[in-house]
């Protein structure tokens, strides 16, 4: 779950003779994004690719040939963990270090997956876009010591048993996807639901349930944002409780 912000140079339009594999009208169909904000949209993908790299060290990117830079090895895995931290430091731009090897970034590896937006009771608000994406073969991720602090590669339904007992905090979003990769036995099965299923934007609304803090979804019968109402799919929950430190999604 790397994340970051869109920078304004990840909407340059150049940016596309860079990028191989990227699907605009599908994009913009799963995101709902008007045409006039394809370059946005784009840069959504950039950032994401981006974020990925700075955070985790995976790069997304193809060579020349299509293969992944990625399983290259030798004397590219050294280079990359030195751009790496100048892409971090701001010294060095993801798009200059792959028109400089002759690289293309892999936007063909992202799918589009869900859209949360902040609770209208929050003060500091985002309106985020959440892609998945598959590990390359032999790749490692490991967290970039300064942003991230600590890193571990969990099975979805390992993730969601540490967080019901407690050590493993997570936010709505985080939670709710967990849950919904749990539901998949593998990520080819996976990837094909996700590139079918519809992306509906999700923001939750904030309320008391007695003592427990609570989180009403679009599907909630008492859900009230104008806009973002709609019925309840049998497989989303209405609403998502905080019991201590440990959420709860509940269907009815």
């Amino acid at each position: 779950f790397p994340g970051g912000r869109l920078d304004p140079e990840d909407e340059d339009p150049e940016n596309g003779t860079c990028c191989r594999g990227y699907n605009a009208p599908w994009a913009r169909e799963r995101f709902r994004e008007s045409e006039e904000r394809a370059g946005r949209l784009l840069g959504l993908h950039l950032a994401a690719l981006r974020e990925t790299f700075e955070e985790s060290g995976v790069l997304l990117a193809v060579g020349g040939d299509g293969g992944p830079v990625m399983n290259l090895g030798g004397d590219v895995s050294d280079r990359l963990a030195e751009c790496r931290v100048a892409v971090h430091n701001r010294t060095l731009t993801l798009l200059n270090l792959i028109r400089t090897e002759g690289w293309f970034l892999a936007l063909d590896a992202l799918a589009p997956y869900a859209r949360w937006i902040t609770p209208e009771a929050e003060p500091r608000r985002f309106d985020t876009r959440f892609f998945l994406a598959r590990l390359p073969q032999g790749a490692q991720a490991v967290h970039d010591r300064v942003e991230l602090t600590e890193s571990v590669w969990l099975a979805p339904a390992d993730a969601l048993a540490r967080h019901r007992q407690g050590d493993l905090p997570l936010l709505p979003p985080t939670f709710r996807t967990l849950e919904e990769l749990a539901g998949h036995q593998n990520v080819e099965g996976l990837w094909a639901w996700v590139r079918e299923r519809e992306i509906r934007p999700i923001m939750p609304e904030v309320f008391m349930d007695g003592p427990r803090l609570g989180l009403r979804l679009p599907g909630h019968p008492d859900y009230s944002p104008a806009g973002f109402r709609r019925p309840a799919a049998a497989e989303e929950p209405i609403q998502i409780l905080l019991d201590g430190s440990v959420w709860r999604s509940v269907w009815s």
